[in-house]
């Protein structure tokens, strides 16, 4: 090796030393990660069925307590079954409702109003969306099986669930701005 080309080969031997126990883990996730499939989300799990605000209707579980019917909700464009949760939703519950409809406004604002249980959201600000996300996540998520998507709000917001609120982020605020 000719003594000009020694210390080239010092210092990147030094270099290799040192920076390649650092950089191959990191290259090694990095690859793993792109490689990987991402997870399945709950929306991701519903057996891919649309709903309209019609046939949602009719899953409002049954005249009783003791009837296994079906119990549904939309939230944000998500329809999850709530069955689990009768003493809630059920005939005769706190929530009955809320059982066969799409309800984001009246679950996001807090209300049990019967004109605030529907999927308006125009009258939201920033500070409702952010509740919603954290409806969404934090109790429907959590807890309950997606069981399809609601067609309307699918085609007012292009997707449904959280993948949806930049949609309704983007007209809240052009609704801010024509005030």
């Amino acid at each position: 090796v000719p003594p000009q080309q020694k210390p080239a080969m010092a210092l990147a031997s030094t270099v290799r030393r040192l920076l390649l126990p650092l950089l191959l883990p990191l290259l090694l996730s990095l690859l793993v990660l792109l490689l990987a499939p991402l997870p399945p989300t709950r929306a991701q799990h519903a057996d891919g069925r649309f709903f309209t605000r019609a046939e949602l209707s009719s899953y409002r579980g049954g005249g009783d307590r003791t009837d296994p019917s079906p119990i549904f909700l939309a939230v944000a464009g998500l329809v999850f079954d709530v069955s689990a949760a009768a003493h809630f939703y059920g005939p005769g519950a706190p929530y009955e409702q809320f059982a066969g409809m799409a309800c984001t406004n009246a679950l996001t604002i807090g209300s049990l109003e019967d004109a605030d249980n529907n999927d308006d959201v125009s009258a939201f600000s920033l500070e409702d969306v952010t509740e919603l996300e954290e409806l969404l996540h934090d109790t429907y998520l959590a807890k309950y099986p997606v069981v399809g998507v609601l067609s309307e709000w699918v085609n007012e917001y292009g997707a449904a669930g959280t993948d949806s609120l930049p949609a309704v982020r983007a007209r809240v605020r052009v609704a801010q701005h024509e005030l």
